[in-house]
């Protein structure tokens, strides 16, 4: 069953979430919600507390339907929001993050959906919630089927049967949703061509950005094609248009060559999705030739959520790599000032991402107060904590004044352990004299950065002493 999709036109109207949450009394949480689901950036809504008893409430405006999320401890809480809505909702047993979750760095929430004591038959999440309850139980049951066997059938009667039970719905947010988890499922098991699937689901149909299975859906379709599939014909063409034109006028015009993707919309969205995934394929794919055709596609795209989309794939693939300048920060130390990296620009600085809690690092501590007695004037040593708590990792340092270096704290976790790749704790990183990312990856005390550095040393100084009777020669032979 197939249905004509529209987008309802909104404006702003207030959304008020409101319960009462005594596990979770005197606590500040935050609604977030993904500025897009490429790039996956996350976007404050709102931020409440919780009082002493247990209450909340929170009220923020949106102009459409949008997905919006909760993280408490090991869970990340999600619910549909419409405006206009007002949802007394119910917070799962509260469940704090363990030490280990905290040090495991590959950790992911789990997800689940908020309740809401208030809704009906016909409210959204209801609606969602129990769709995917059936989705879900269906597929695991049938998975050998679908997987093995690649039959049609089974997926037409999973479509049958929930069409019976969702027949009444006329929440257009949902028939999308339903519409695109059907389509997923179809090409997972047997509509497999990338070209006829994006005809038949995609073009001339409206581009639905906050709907997450619409989404979902054309992530999967156009999954790392540019980097499997750009040896094709097609493929070269968007290759050689992204690396050598940094057009995105040259990707559309080659793009509009194939009949599924004339839409121009559509086709933005594609390559947008096909930019995020050559971000993985650096000798292929040079990342200025991809920031350059971002920064192109944002100037020039006439779709608003196109140009945020575009700049945070640009913010989500800010890796940092050797040779380049390391992103300055700004932090606060364990006496609350603020100290910036480039502040140490002409000195060589051994820098340390570690938690107070890890015992790794508290052995690392000792070797790098070696090190620091070592090179007393040759490197600046700066250990950025991660700990979850800036209280924790005062205290720490209070009971442990022997640790005389630069402590301080990272208050923005996420961004600066994407930003340094950072895949461990703890990880180690060598910044040169003039702000550039040395080595990558930097021995630890342990593993001998003593050694590594008096080479680095070594080396530098013989660059300066024939630079220096180099300079002594043409001097001479001017004279």
């Amino acid at each position: 069953m197939f249905f004509i999709l529209s987008v309802g036109i909104t404006t702003a109207k207030p959304v008020k979430i409101f319960g009462f949450a005594p596990e979770y009394k005197n606590a500040t949480l935050t609604f977030q919600k993904y500025t897009d689901y490429i790039s996956l950036q996350k976007l404050d809504i709102a931020k409440f507390d919780i009082d002493s008893l247990g209450n909340f409430s929170v009220v923020f405006d949106t102009d459409r339907t949008i997905e919006i999320f909760v993280l408490l401890g090991i869970y990340k809480a999600y619910i549909f929001v419409e405006p206009g809505g007002k949802y007394e909702v119910v917070l799962p047993p509260r469940q704090d993050k363990t030490l280990v979750h905290e040090l495991n760095l590959y950790f992911e929430e789990e997800e689940i959906s908020i309740g809401i004591k208030n809704a009906n038959e016909k409210e959204l999440n209801y609606l969602i919630f129990n769709f995917n309850n059936e989705y879900e139980r269906f597929v695991s049951e049938s998975f050998n089927w679908l997987y093995i066997f690649k039959d049609k059938k089974v997926v037409d009667s999973l479509e049958h049967a929930l069409d019976s039970v969702f027949s009444n719905s006329k929440n257009q947010f949902f028939l999308d949703y339903k519409f695109y988890k059907y389509a997923i499922l179809r090409h997972f098991v047997y509509e497999r061509d990338r070209m006829l699937v994006t005809n038949k689901y995609l073009k001339d149909k409206p581009v639905l950005h906050d709907n997450p299975a619409y989404m979902h859906f054309l992530n999967q379709v156009w999954n790392n094609y540019i980097v499997s599939d750009f040896t094709t014909d097609f493929g070269a063409k968007l290759h050689s248009s992204i690396v050598l034109g940094k057009s995105p006028t040259m990707v559309y015009a080659n793009m509009q060559q194939n009949i599924a993707l004339r839409d121009p919309k559509l086709n933005e969205l594609i390559l947008l999705k096909c930019l995020n995934d050559a971000f993985a394929n650096p000798s292929d794919f040079p990342r200025p030739a991809l920031k350059q055709t971002l920064d192109s596609v944002a100037l020039l795209t006439l779709v608003e959520q196109h140009k945020i989309m575009a700049k945070n794939i640009k913010i989500a693939t800010e890796t940092l790599e050797v040779g380049e300048a390391a992103f300055n920060f700004i932090l606060p130390s364990k006496d609350s000032v603020l100290v910036s990296l480039d502040k140490f620009k002409g000195k060589f600085v051994y820098l340390c991402f570690c938690r107070s809690e890890s015992y790794t690092c508290q052995q690392d501590y000792l070797l790098l107060k070696s090190i620091k007695e070592y090179f007393p004037t040759e490197i600046e040593i700066i250990t950025i904590s991660t700990d979850q708590d800036y209280n924790v990792f005062k205290e720490y340092l209070q009971r442990n004044e022997q640790f005389d270096w630069l402590f301080l704290y990272d208050k923005e976790k996420n961004q600066l352990k994407h930003n340094f790749n950072i895949k461990a704790i703890p990880s180690y990183f060598l910044i040169d004299p003039q702000g550039r990312l040395a080595i990558q990856p930097t021995l630890s005390p342990e593993q001998g950065f003593i050694r590594q550095f008096a080479q680095i040393l070594a080396w530098k100084k013989r660059v300066e002493d024939a630079e220096k009777l180099k300079n002594e020669g043409e001097y001479n032979f001017n004279k």
